[in-house]
């Protein structure tokens, strides 16, 4: 979000600031960074959640709900 932000100040300002060409790069290379970590998180988790299933044999996240049942009719 912060790299789109500065994107968008670069378009409309065109800052001519000493520091500004190093900001704008890093801010995307920290938002890559970001996406890398919480993909390899996201993976292992997942990973972690197969390995349960597999050993308790039931998705611990899935609801304990009764089967759909066939409603009366109105009388």
């Amino acid at each position: 979000m912060l790299a789109i932000c500065l994107t968008a100040v670069e378009a409309l300002t065109h800052p001519n600031t000493a520091w500004w060409p190093y900001l704008w790069p890093t801010a995307w290379a920290l938002t890559a960074a970001a996406l890398a970590a919480w993909l390899a998180l996201r993976a292992a988790e997942k990973r972690q959640a197969r390995r349960q299933v597999e050993a308790t044999g039931s998705d611990p996240n899935a609801e304990a709900t009764e089967p759909p049942s066939v409603c009366d009719p109105a009388a």
